[in-house]
Protein backbone atom coordinates (compact mmCIF):
# COMPACT_ATOMS: atom_id res chain seq x y z
CA UNK A 1 0.00 0.00 0.00
CA UNK A 2 1.08 3.87 -0.49
CA UNK A 3 -0.16 5.35 2.54
CA UNK A 4 -0.45 9.36 3.10
CA UNK A 5 -0.90 11.09 6.36
CA UNK A 6 -1.91 14.57 7.38
CA UNK A 7 -2.27 15.81 10.88
CA UNK A 8 -1.68 18.40 13.40
CA UNK A 9 1.25 20.04 13.54
CA UNK A 10 0.62 20.32 17.63
CA UNK A 11 1.76 16.74 17.32
CA UNK A 12 -0.49 13.41 17.59
CA UNK A 13 -1.24 12.24 21.34
CA UNK A 14 0.26 8.96 22.44
CA UNK A 15 -2.72 7.36 21.52
CA UNK A 16 -2.83 8.52 17.63
CA UNK A 17 1.02 7.31 17.55
CA UNK A 18 0.30 3.94 19.05
CA UNK A 19 -3.11 3.60 16.34
CA UNK A 20 -0.29 5.17 13.28
CA UNK A 21 1.89 2.28 13.94
CA UNK A 22 -0.39 -0.48 14.29
CA UNK A 23 -2.17 0.78 10.97
CA UNK A 24 1.11 0.80 9.34
CA UNK A 25 2.18 -2.46 10.86
CA UNK A 26 -1.11 -4.01 9.59
CA UNK A 27 -1.32 -2.70 6.17
CA UNK A 28 1.66 -3.72 4.50
CA UNK A 29 2.55 -0.06 3.76
CA UNK A 30 5.47 0.24 1.55
CA UNK A 31 5.81 3.92 0.65
CA UNK A 32 4.85 6.82 3.40
CA UNK A 33 3.78 10.33 1.54
CA UNK A 34 4.40 12.92 4.06
CA UNK A 35 3.70 16.94 4.00
CA UNK A 36 7.39 17.08 6.20
CA UNK A 37 6.00 19.84 8.89
CA UNK A 38 6.37 19.14 12.38
CA UNK A 39 4.14 17.27 14.36
CA UNK A 40 2.37 14.72 13.01
CA UNK A 41 3.93 14.09 9.46
CA UNK A 42 7.54 13.79 10.93
CA UNK A 43 6.12 11.58 13.61
CA UNK A 44 4.61 9.26 11.28
CA UNK A 45 8.31 9.79 8.67
CA UNK A 46 9.78 8.82 11.83
CA UNK A 47 7.79 5.77 12.91
CA UNK A 48 7.76 4.24 8.86
CA UNK A 49 12.10 5.32 8.45
CA UNK A 50 12.08 2.90 11.55
CA UNK A 51 10.19 0.07 9.74
CA UNK A 52 12.41 0.19 7.14
CA UNK A 53 9.37 1.83 4.53
CA UNK A 54 10.27 4.42 2.05
CA UNK A 55 8.96 7.86 2.86
CA UNK A 56 8.54 10.98 -0.15
CA UNK A 57 8.07 14.06 1.32
CA UNK A 58 6.32 16.90 -0.11
CA UNK A 59 7.71 20.29 1.47
CA UNK A 60 5.88 23.25 1.80
CA UNK A 61 7.01 26.59 0.27
CA UNK A 62 6.39 28.06 3.28
CA UNK A 63 9.34 27.12 5.62
CA UNK A 64 8.02 27.99 8.77
CA UNK A 65 6.52 24.68 10.11
CA UNK A 66 8.92 22.61 7.63
CA UNK A 67 10.52 19.64 10.08
CA UNK A 68 13.10 19.31 7.10
CA UNK A 69 12.83 15.07 7.54
CA UNK A 70 15.54 13.55 5.66
CA UNK A 71 13.02 11.21 3.50
CA UNK A 72 14.27 8.80 1.03
CA UNK A 73 12.78 11.19 -1.53
CA UNK A 74 12.23 14.86 -1.38
CA UNK A 75 10.29 16.55 -4.11
CA UNK A 76 10.01 20.38 -4.79
CA UNK A 77 8.62 23.02 -2.70
CA UNK A 78 4.22 23.52 -3.09
CA UNK A 79 2.15 25.65 -1.50
CA UNK A 80 0.28 24.01 1.24
CA UNK A 81 -2.90 23.72 -0.87
CA UNK A 82 -1.05 22.34 -3.34
CA UNK A 83 1.39 19.87 -1.93
CA UNK A 84 -1.38 18.53 0.04
CA UNK A 85 -3.47 17.70 -3.23
CA UNK A 86 -0.31 16.08 -4.48
CA UNK A 87 -0.29 13.84 -1.72
CA UNK A 88 -3.91 12.71 -2.27
CA UNK A 89 -3.85 12.03 -5.61
CA UNK A 90 0.04 9.92 -5.06
CA UNK A 91 -1.84 7.48 -2.41
CA UNK A 92 -4.04 4.44 -2.05
CA UNK A 93 -5.01 5.38 0.81
CA UNK A 94 -4.99 8.58 3.87
CA UNK A 95 -4.59 8.53 7.36
CA UNK A 96 -5.74 12.09 9.22
CA UNK A 97 -5.04 12.53 12.24
CA UNK A 98 -6.40 15.96 13.80
CA UNK A 99 -6.02 17.68 16.63
CA UNK A 100 -10.09 18.47 16.75
CA UNK A 101 -12.60 15.91 17.77
CA UNK A 102 -14.67 17.58 15.03
CA UNK A 103 -14.26 18.90 11.51
CA UNK A 104 -13.53 22.22 10.97
CA UNK A 105 -13.30 24.15 8.23
CA UNK A 106 -9.87 26.56 8.87
CA UNK A 107 -7.16 23.48 8.88
CA UNK A 108 -5.00 21.96 6.53
CA UNK A 109 -5.83 18.45 7.97
CA UNK A 110 -9.49 18.76 7.53
CA UNK A 111 -8.85 20.50 3.91
CA UNK A 112 -6.59 17.21 2.77
CA UNK A 113 -9.65 15.23 4.56
CA UNK A 114 -12.14 16.66 2.47
CA UNK A 115 -10.00 16.59 -0.70
CA UNK A 116 -9.44 12.53 0.02
CA UNK A 117 -12.96 12.29 0.39
CA UNK A 118 -13.82 14.78 -3.06
CA UNK A 119 -11.28 11.77 -4.56
CA UNK A 120 -13.13 8.55 -3.17
CA UNK A 121 -9.61 7.97 -1.34
CA UNK A 122 -9.78 5.46 1.72
CA UNK A 123 -9.14 7.19 4.79
CA UNK A 124 -9.00 6.66 8.36
CA UNK A 125 -9.64 9.21 10.71
CA UNK A 126 -7.37 8.76 14.32
CA UNK A 127 -8.67 11.10 16.62
CA UNK A 128 -6.92 12.52 19.62
CA UNK A 129 -8.37 9.37 22.29
CA UNK A 130 -7.26 7.30 19.61
CA UNK A 131 -10.70 6.14 18.28
CA UNK A 132 -10.92 5.52 14.73
CA UNK A 133 -13.56 6.01 11.65
CA UNK A 134 -12.87 4.16 8.67
CA UNK A 135 -14.12 5.64 5.73
CA UNK A 136 -13.45 3.27 2.68
CA UNK A 137 -13.20 4.28 -0.64
CA UNK A 138 -16.47 3.29 -3.25
CA UNK A 139 -13.78 2.54 -6.20
CA UNK A 140 -12.13 -1.34 -5.96
CA UNK A 141 -8.28 -0.47 -6.11
CA UNK A 142 -5.92 -3.16 -7.04
CA UNK A 143 -2.55 -3.10 -4.29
Amino acid sequence: MILGVTGTSRGATIEQMRKIRCFIEDNDVKILHHGDCIGVDVQTAKIAEFMGIKTVCHPPSNPAARARHASTVILPEKEYLDRNRDIVDAVDYMIVVPFEKEEILRSGTWMTYRYAKKRDVGRTIIFPDGTLRIEESTIKRVL
